[in-house]
């Protein structure tokens, strides 16, 4: 018993040892410069990955709290894409439109969403969007938009998998900034609806075939 008490000990302070010199490293370390801070030197390869599988699963954890609504609706994602067009796409991209060339400069690069739905669930999408990721340059939405706003958001996300590049086109053309915020069905076929569209047939996972454009609680850069 006397023996594996001094074992204990030892190891004690060994520990308590070396958390000191680590400590004192660091602390070394960032008196004198030497982490490098630069978005242009990008972190190692293994501490990426730590740092993304930690996100990932801290994602997961916390957005169990999270209740989606049963079901999307085409208004929903109408107005989902008005958000995200002109606050997501310039970083993300969307179908047939790539990132700003200024993206690059950040570390890391916030990814493409073209498949986001695939990859994670409604409320884990909410809660990216919702409340941001450090050090990504990713900002916490509910800073900025109410929640519903956020859950539109989450519903483009949905059917943006099944999005084309040609819907986007159509979508920004009728829907775009600039573009009238319709609070009343207009007259004619709605803008998305390309032919065999599933999101018209109601097939997108969640969404709710609609043919009434979405009203916004705040306008579009550039709209009237």
């Amino acid at each position: 018993m006397e023996e594996r008490n001094r074992t204990r000990l030892t190891w004690s302070l060994g520990a308590l040892i070396a958390a000191g010199v680590l400590a004192g490293v660091v602390g070394l370390v960032e008196v004198a410069g030497g982490f490098d801070t630069a978005a242009t030197h990008p972190f190692p390869q293994p501490a990426t990955w730590l740092v993304h599988r930690t996100m990932i699963d801290s994602v997961k954890w916390r957005a169990q709290s999270v209740s989606p609504p049963p079901k999307f609706t085409e208004p929903q994602v109408m107005a989902g894409f008005r958000d995200y067009d002109a606050d997501c796409a310039m970083c993300h991209g969307a179908p047939g439109v790539g990132r700003q060339p200024w993206v690059a400069g950040m570390d890391p690069p916030p990814p493409y969403l073209l498949d986001a739905a695939n990859r994670w669930r409604p409320e884990e999408l909410y809660f990216i969007v919702s409340e941001g990721v450090k050090m990504t340059g990713m900002p916490a939405w509910r800073k900025a938009l109410p929640k519903d706003e956020i859950w539109n958001i989450v519903a483009f996300l949905e059917a943006m998998p099944r999005t084309t590049a040609a819907d986007y086109a159509r979508l920004r053309a009728t829907y775009g900034p600039g573009a009238p915020i319709f609070t009343q069905p207009p007259k004619g076929p709605p803008a998305f609806s390309p032919a065999g569209s599933e999101l018209n047939q109601g097939a997108v996972p969640g969404v709710a075939a609609q043919t009434a454009p979405p009203a916004r609680s705040r306008p579009a850069p550039g709209a009237p």
